[in-house]
């Protein structure tokens, strides 16, 4: 463990399961004595510090989960530490009961990060303790409640902090509670809220912010907080606090400076105290009013305010990322509780081990994002000017929306530029509204995208100038909800809308590659590269449902578009994840035994293999290689083939669906290889040949007439054209395979809705997308080997033109199931973005491929060749 020599002097690591459920697991028995206590609460710490640490830095398990578990840990130690004492004490004190005899309730509240659930790998762990109310104990010696209660804390705090032989727990901080160390070590919650109600100052309201139970009786800490809210949360602006929160803020500063701490990640300039600190004021003023703002996570705050603060969040939340990554990857080197970067050189060689780049580029990357922390931190709590009020018309549905928007929108965030144009657009919006007829259902839509757009206001002023865009954004969000919805969630996509030549421009695959590599560019870092191809999906997705809905591209077109924007992200994908994969293994070898970049080929399945992607859709994959699986890579660190698979694979579907604040790229399904979720993630092309010839069920060929390869490496892609076409072309009996199809459909039908037809969807439906994907793709079996240009094609449309073509179809049938498909997805991609559709289209379509469905694969069919 070369980043860590600590970690290479504990027991390799059993399990990395970082569930709550397994860690608590091991701290569930009471010990038979304190020294056993001692020695197994340290015991397990350990454990389960080496396997957090293995989990980040070797598996690169996300921050929120390695903060959980490392969270989840000191509940669980101090929740057996609580016990055992309490259970020791009862034999000379008996319980602590209050005035009327009732049972006295004590619990732990956890501040800081450990309320956040986002303790780091040396943490302190914050912690006030809290009893219900005053009392006696009942036992042979009795004591006051406060003695009780002062007695167990002070033997539960060593138990965790005391260092022995076997290392600590955690170190355990009370200097957060009422009078700090003068106080007294356990309160009454009485006395804890008279005393935030008397003497409470702003930085104690910012603690309370991420204050959470965190063992004992929680119940009583529930209450507790409950009670202390409007101490922590004002429900009106506190103009005397924002005063407070700026003099607090300079005290950061100042004290940063003061002790030397630009080393420190943590508490120096740009650090991350200095992330925390600009969501905490944006909670303190505006979370009385924002109830969804009111968590303990920073991760949380962040997802919650992101769309109603004036500042990149996205950037922010990067970058408190890797600072946090960097702080663990400087704690694992020895454990010890430092946020300053390493000036040692065996320390500084093990953070860029640890971080797998070299130091000077850890070094240039801390110090990018502090410069951007420290520029988000100097706008924060800043004098803000009053907004002017904007009067609204006193009924109508104009009038309720702009009641609507006066409640949502914050114009303390506005300048005064923002109003102005704010106050222009409405006008001039209220005046358009007066000659249309769809003000109910366009005004609550326009109301919601002003509030994402009104703090970037150049938005504002381009709708003031433009009429043409007014108009044009006026018919998108009455024709779509989703569209509506999607330009409010991310109002950067009205740069795509609102220039009305680039929007209408026909889709280009190549140009949409080229469009992709330019906004990848130079970039390095995985978080901004996951965030640009989010972004550039996002953008040519709206862009696509756009001209969809206003008529202005065919359904086939539109999904050329999606494809092509799916197949250009997977293709980014594939060749990151070799870089990555082989940056730290070296290339595979290929059969010939020669290193190889690539070796690998992306196959798509389904509407992806059929150039028939819709809005939403999964992604059906299927990985063949030809790489040697025995052979080792030829990197620094080499591994045999096989494990290079595994590892690109694993890398390559993290990439691809991984869940952010912004979402997944695509959900992926992998079930179509072979033998389904029980078989290899990455099949050898020769024995993915083998199972398609031999083992593989008639729906498995049936699913490859829509296959294509669509990623990675050229010569794997031509060789899996060749299985590909061998198998359709392989001689079949068409009476079996008539069978074995309708089989195959009445079985799914059964599952997917329970034998009942008309409960299903647009896609299962009797006359639905898949009935008549089973009729091409029977013929498609069936006649390919007398007619190999149907293997040509993977998309429907072409292969009912080709099954005319070559007198296997009736050409008026093939036109009437064409035109048949395009109103089923055109129905399907309507209802995707919530627009409406003809029902009388889709009915008639059903029709038509019910009809052919009979003559083809009914129980009376005489097609038969």
């Amino acid at each position: 463990m070369p980043y860590s020599p600590w970690l290479a002097r504990q027991p390799a690591p059993d399990h990395l399961d970082l569930s709550d459920a397994r860690i608590r697991a091991d701290f569930a028995d009471r010990p038979a004595t304190e020294d056993a206590l001692f020695r197994s609460l340290r015991v397990h710490a350990s454990a389960w510090l080496a396997r957090i640490i293995v989990s980040e830095f070797e598996q690169a398990v996300p921050l929120e989960v390695i903060g959980r578990a490392l969270t989840v840990l000191g509940e669980a130690a101090l929740d057996q530490a609580i016990d055992f004492y309490r259970h020791g004490m009862a034999e000379r004190f008996g319980q602590p009961l209050d005035g009327d005899g009732n049972p006295v309730g004590f619990c732990a509240l956890g501040m800081g990060k450990m309320g956040g659930y986002e303790l780091n790998l040396s943490s302190d762990i914050d912690v006030i303790f809290v009893y219900q109310r005053e009392g006696m104990t009942d036992g042979r010696s009795q004591v006051s409640c406060e003695e009780y209660f002062d007695r167990l804390c002070k033997k539960v705090t060593p138990a965790l902090d005391r260092l022995t032989a076997d290392g600590r727990v955690f170190r355990v901080d009370l200097r957060l509670r009422p009078w700090g160390n003068s106080g007294a070590i356990a309160l009454s919650c009485d006395r804890i809220e008279a005393y935030y109600e008397q003497h409470g100052r702003p930085w104690e309201r910012m603690a309370l912010l991420r204050a959470r139970p965190v063992a004992g009786d929680r119940a009583v800490g529930v209450q507790l907080l409950a009670d202390l809210k409007p101490f922590v949360y004002r429900r009106y602006l506190d103009f005397g606090a924002l005063a407070s929160l700026r003099g607090l803020k300079a005290q950061i500063r100042a004290e940063a400076a003061k002790k030397d701490w630009e080393a420190d990640i943590k508490r120096g300039t740009g650090g991350i105290r200095e992330a925390e600190f600009v969501l905490q004021v944006e909670q303190l003023i505006h979370g009385g009013r924002r109830p969804q703002w009111q968590t303990t996570s920073w991760f949380s705050a962040l997802k919650a305010m992101r769309d109603d603060i004036d500042l990149d969040a996205a950037a922010l939340e990067a970058d408190y990322r890797w600072l946090r990554h960097v702080e663990h990857a400087i704690q694992c080197f020895e454990l010890e509780q430092t946020h300053r970067m390493p000036t040692e050189p065996a320390a500084q060689a093990a953070l860029a081990s640890a971080l797998d780049m070299s130091f000077a580029d850890v070094e240039l990357a801390v110090a990018s994002a502090r410069a951007r922390i420290q520029a988000a931190f100097e706008g924060v709590v800043e004098p803000d000017s009053v907004p002017a009020p904007i009067v609204a018309p006193l009924q109508g549905p104009w009038a309720d929306a702009r009641a609507w928007l006066d409640t949502h929108l914050n114009q303390d965030h506005l300048d005064d530029s923002g109003r102005e144009r704010l106050a222009t657009f409405l006008g001039v919006a209220e005046a358009e509204m007066a000659t249309r007829d769809d003000v109910a259902e366009l005004a609550p839509r326009l109301m919601r995208l002003v509030v994402a757009i009104a703090r970037r206001s150049a938005y504002l002023a381009l709708l003031n100038e433009a009429a043409n865009a007014r108009a044009l954004l006026y018919r998108l969000l009455t024709t779509s909800q989703w569209l509506a919805d999607q330009l409010s969630a991310m109002p950067a996509l009205l740069d795509e809308l609102l220039d009305v030549r680039h929007l209408l421009a026909p889709p280009d695959p190549d140009e949409i590659e080229a469009e992709l590599r330019l906004r990848l560019a130079r970039i390095d870092d995985d978080e901004v590269f996951f965030n640009r191809l989010r972004e550039f999906k996002a953008a040519h997705v709206l862009r696509t449902a756009a001209t969809e809905l206003l008529g202005e591209r065919a359904i086939n077109h539109a999904s050329d578009h999606l494809t092509w924007v799916a197949e250009s992200i997977l293709r980014a994908c594939v060749a990151r994840a070799h870089a990555i994969t082989q940056a730290k293994y070296g290339r595979p070898r290929a059969l010939d035994g020669q290193p190889t970049a690539e070796g690998i080929a992306v196959i798509g399945y389904g509407k992806l293999g059929g150039i028939e992607l819709s809005y939403g859709s999964d992604l059906d994959l299927v990985f063949v290689h030809r790489i040697d699986e025995a052979a080792m890579t030829d990197g620094p660190k080499p591994t045999t083939g096989q494990q290079y698979l595994q590892r690109w694979v694993r890398l390559l579907l993290q990439m691809l669906n991984v869940r952010t604040t912004a979402g997944v790229l695509y959900e992926i399904d992998t079930r179509l290889r072979p033998s389904g979720s029980k078989g290899l993630m990455v099949v050898s092309l020769s024995g993915y040949e083998r199972y398609l010839q031999g083992e593989a069920w008639t729906w498995e060929r049936q699913a490859l007439v829509r296959a294509r390869a669509v990623a990675g490496d050229a010569g794997v892609a031509r060789g899996f054209d060749a299985v590909r076409t061998a198998v359709l072309c392989h001689p079949r009996d068409g009476a079996v395979l008539r069978d074995e199809v309708r089989a195959m459909r009445e079985k799914m039908r059964a599952h997917l809705s329970g034998g009942d037809a008309e409960k299903a969807d647009i896609k299962h439906a009797s006359g639905g997308v898949v009935d008549l994907e089973f009729i091409v793709q029977y013929l498609t079996l069936r006649d390919a080997p007398s007619c190999p240009a149907l293997t040509q094609w993977s998309d429907n449309l072409r292969l009912l033109e080709t099954l005319a073509a070559h007198k296997a179809m009736p050409t008026e049938q093939a036109r009437a199931l064409t035109e048949a498909y395009l109103s089923l997805r055109t129905a399907q991609h309507r209802q995707a973005l919530m627009a409406p559709y003809s029902e009388a289209a889709l009915a008639t379509a059903q029709d038509c491929v019910r009809s052919a469905w009979h003559a083809w694969l009914g129980d009376d069919n005489t097609n038969e060749a």
